[in-house]
């Protein structure tokens, strides 16, 4: 995850802000927004490239505790992947009546691409 968006995601949510003004409560209502408005992953995310700016800022003597270090930890359950047989997959092209979706499906299932992946491909 990029560390200006996730600078920018703590900045949306508590406005503009010292580095060295954050504590662990902060964080912790952050993390709780973010599973609340997204996920657990993505909040996971977030403190995963958050963390260790905090560190370097601690490093560097701009800020005098990490409040990363201490804030709460995320279990992500565990998912289940589950996947088309050759069989379904063949099944569901022949119920795809539209040309361009039966070519997206193919594209696909051919790349191991995902749907937003294909949608923001350019030519």
């Amino acid at each position: 995850m990029n560390i200006n968006c996730c600078f920018n995601e703590l900045h949306k949510f508590f406005g503009n802000r010292n580095l060295d003004s954050y504590n662990v409560r902060d964080i912790n209502r952050f993390i709780v927004h973010k599973i609340e408005k997204t996920s657990s992953s993505t909040a996971r995310r977030h403190i995963a490239t958050l963390r260790p700016a905090f560190k370097y800022a601690l490093k560097q003597r701009y800020i005098l505790r990490n409040p990363f270090e201490d804030c709460l930890q995320i279990d992500v359950p565990k998912t289940t992947i589950h996947y088309l047989s050759i069989e379904d997959f063949a099944k569901l092209l022949v119920v795809i009546d539209n040309d361009l979706w039966k070519d997206f499906a193919l594209f696909a299932v051919r790349t191991g691409m995902r749907l937003s992946e294909i949608l923001y491909l350019k030519i």
